[in-house]
């Protein structure tokens, strides 16, 4: 089992899991995800490779990663705060 590091940049937005999806649905218009760009180069500026999306979902996309064992950030997250911490579950399957 294996991992990548990665991490993004959003405009704020009061909203944690609208800011979320926010970035989402930019990465996934983009087709900066798995398996279009299995290894993205951090961090994502504005000459970060755009292939645009090739699937007709992000749903689709998960069932596809899930098969394979993968995920990457257009899985579905929640995110909580306690005690000045901030978590990320992600969620895998059901999608």
């Amino acid at each position: 089992m294996g991992a990548e590091p990665y991490w993004y940049y959003i405009d704020y937005q009061s909203d944690i899991s609208a800011a979320l999806n926010t970035l989402r649905q930019r990465e996934f218009e983009a087709g900066r995800y798995n398996p279009i760009i299995p290894f993205l180069e951090f961090p994502i500026t504005e000459n970060s490779p755009k292939p645009g999306k090739q699937h007709q979902s992000i749903k689709a996309i998960m069932e596809d990663l899930i098969e394979r064992g993968n995920v990457d950030v257009l899985a579905q997250f929640s995110i909580f705060v306690t005690s000045q911490t901030l978590h990320f579950l992600i969620k895998i399957g059901n999608y």
